[in-house]
């Protein structure tokens, strides 16, 4: 239980530091990772540790290539990393599904009622044809985008809080 709590401090801060200043500092999401690896070890040991590394791993293999395609930022990673180091391997599956639900609601309110759906089409029908005609897998987002940004650390906290109490209901 101490884990989730800690899970959800950490997506909390990490979420309102990214609104205030558009960016989740470095030393957050280390002592995130060195809290989740304490954690794991303390009711493990060096495997417990082992396990906490495995879990960032996850959220480090497909996060580099969104960060790669501009679609999130290098915090965004470095904090699902920190939370899944909590989790290890085994949660952190259930975990980053929680996110992405969160993500994806957000990102539907944002599409519906801020950036206008053709619009937003045509920018991504554009940006694909791009990528494809010239290879440039450059940032996603850019002119053209309407305006509308997604953060995406309100909804790692949204979906750590979902998966917390999921957990600790017995249902994750």
């Amino acid at each position: 239980m101490a884990a989730l709590i800690f899970m959800i401090a950490i997506s909390a801060a990490g979420a309102a530091l990214d609104l205030r200043d558009g960016r989740i500092p470095n030393a957050l999401t280390l002592l995130g990772m060195a809290a989740g690896c304490a954690f794991k070890a303390a009711s493990g040991g060096l495997a417990g540790a082992g396990e906490a590394l495995s879990g960032a791993a996850l959220p480090f293999a497909f996060g580099i290539l969104l960060f790669a395609l501009g679609m999130v930022g290098a915090g965004d990673v470095k904090l699902l990393m920190a939370l899944c180091a909590f989790t290890g391997l085994g949660d952190a599956p259930k975990l980053l599904a929680c996110v992405l639900a969160a993500a994806g609601a957000a990102s539907l309110f944002i599409l519906v009622f801020r950036a206008g759906v053709k619009e937003r089409a045509k920018y991504f029908a554009g940006y694909l044809r791009s990528a494809l005609a010239f290879g440039d897998w450059g940032g996603y987002r850019g002119e053209g985008c309407g305006g509308a940004e997604l953060r995406l650390a309100p909804a790692v906290f949204i979906g750590t809080a979902a998966f917390a109490v999921l957990k600790a209901g017995g249902w994750a």
